[in-house]
């Protein structure tokens, strides 16, 4: 053999020997140590560990050190040795390094994870019978750096066996782990399948595109990491792929990601309930407008208006909330209903029926709730309300209430086609007083109808009053005064 064959020796040599050394300390030491689960105990203290023979005492760090820096020196002897003996036909080194793959194997039970992560390093550029398993119960090693380099070592062996183990390690344990476990089969050109396990690859290597385009094969997963992963960037995503898919059966997660602890999970939730366009998913909504933070709240309100017809009864029964702030949000969405012409006379139709619908209390807190609210929007379902004698109380109090929205609403009212309406309207001008209002005034002084007409020449003696400074001539500021008739 050559020179460097006989490095390759005495390389091999003074390591055999250096690690026999170290066994067998680490041996004595266990002996006296270990605990009952399998691992060395820590001394107290402290203390460094100790040979049995002669009370030698070795620091358990440099301990470590000296074996890892043994197990490369071997490992590279080994690698060097495999290399001679192909090209001499000397069969001996061969011996040594099957010695050396037994060595490693044991190693992985080592109590040190950094002798336990090389090992598994070295095993997955050496291979060998058995290395597949043994790197498989490493998985679910109690160190990150170990399990990691364990995959690792998985990834570079490239075999079947290793495939299929990777395949395993995508479907149990930590999302850390399923997470490295696909970035290795990515790596090695593993191809997914449409199933839950191709779902889960997709998910783990952040393709969402392709974790939509799976469809109903990606809702198991994607609603097990919703609810048991750590990492709130993946269940926001997790949650927004499911909104993109409107799967009916996964309303009930994306409730649930509403009370989230993460801010940007329950804005991902409130967007993706939204998107479902589904009536299950108004109250959650409903009750999402609550939330404690802001944008939160903005994307419950988008998401709702987003929904439309289904969301329009339970909106209007929120408005009898307790909570001011509910009722404020819920009347912020009804009011993007009746700006628009496509919804407003379904959204009209609604807010009227809950006014003149039920016992008088119920109406006349309804007509109050929105006279509250003092939104423009809620001026011509109260005026329409005008009609109902057990109403209008409590309606005419609301438009006064909401005060100069309602002036120009009320001189459309004098020609409504409702003797009630009109003469309410005619009244409810002259409680405002505004002079602008003078000139509609002035027209109902022909209306068909005296009581009409009544009304409207008492309006504008009551404009005229106020403008004088007379305040005798002033009706009652409620417009609901002992004579009054509305």
């Amino acid at each position: 053999m050559d020179g460097s064959g006989e490095r390759t020796r005495e390389i091999l040599r003074r390591g055999w020997e250096l690690l026999g050394r170290l066994a067998r300390k680490y041996r004595d030491h266990a002996d006296k140590g270990r605990s009952p689960g399998g691992k060395l105990a820590a001394g107290r203290n402290g203390e460094d560990a100790r040979a049995a023979s002669g009370g030698e005492a070795i620091p358990a760090g440099e301990m470590e050190r000296e074996r890892e820096t043994a197990l490369r020196d071997v490992s590279l002897a080994a690698r060097d040795g495999k290399a001679s003996a192909a090209r001499d036909g000397n069969g001996g080194t061969e011996t040594q390094v099957t010695r050396s793959l037994r060595e490693l194997m044991e190693d992985l039970q080592d109590a040190s994870p950094r002798v336990r992560g090389e090992a598994a390093k070295e095993l997955g550029k050496r291979g060998g019978p058995g290395v597949e398993g043994a790197l498989e119960t490493l998985l679910e090693d109690a160190d990150d750096g170990v399990r990691d380099s364990a995959v690792r070592a998985l990834r570079d062996l490239g075999s079947e066996e290793a495939v299929r183990i990777l395949r395993e390690a995508l479907k149990t344990g930590s999302w850390e782990k399923r997470t490295a476990a696909a970035e290795a089969l990515r790596e090695l050109g593993w191809r997914a399948d449409h199933s839950e396990e191709g779902a889960l690859y997709h998910i783990l290597n952040g393709d969402w595109e392709g974790v939509v385009e799976l469809g109903r094969h990606a809702v198991p997963p994607l609603m097990a990491l919703i609810r048991s992963c750590s990492d709130e960037v993946l269940r926001e995503r997790a949650v927004r792929a499911l909104g993109r898919m409107r799967e009916p059966s996964t309303l009930k997660v994306m409730a649930e990601a509403l009370h989230d602890i993460h801010p940007s999970v329950r804005k991902a939730a409130a967007w993706s309930l939204g998107q479902t366009g589904r009536r299950k998913a108004v109250e959650p909504l409903i009750a999402a407008l609550q939330d404690p933070d802001e944008e939160v709240r903005r994307e419950a309100v988008e998401a709702l208006v987003r929904i439309g017809t289904p969301a329009m009864q339970p909106l209007v029964s929120a408005l009898r909330e307790e909570d001011s702030e509910v009722r404020r949000r819920v009347a912020e969405v009804i009011g993007r209903f009746y700006s628009s012409p496509d919804t407003e006379p379904l959204m009209h139709a609604f807010v009227l029926s809950a006014l003149k619908d039920g016992d008088a209390l119920s109406r006349a807190r309804m007509a109050t709730l929105l006279g509250e609210i003092g939104d423009g929007w809620a001026v011509k379902p109260l005026i329409e309300a005008l009609y109902y004698f057990n109403v209008r109380e409590a309606a005419g109090k609301a438009i006064l209430g909401i005060g100069e929205p309602a002036l120009g609403p009320l001189m459309a009212a004098l020609k409504h086609h409702h003797i009630p309406v009109r003469k309410a309207a005619a009244q409810l001008l002259g409680c405002i007083g505004d002079p602008r209002a003078a000139s509609a005034l002035q027209s109902a002084l022909k209306d068909r109808d005296w009581e009409v007409r009544e009304a409207a020449r008492a309006a504008l003696d009551a404009i005229r009053g106020r403008d004088s400074g007379d305040e005798s001539s002033l009706p009652d500021r409620t417009g609901m005064g002992p004579d009054s008739q509305i």
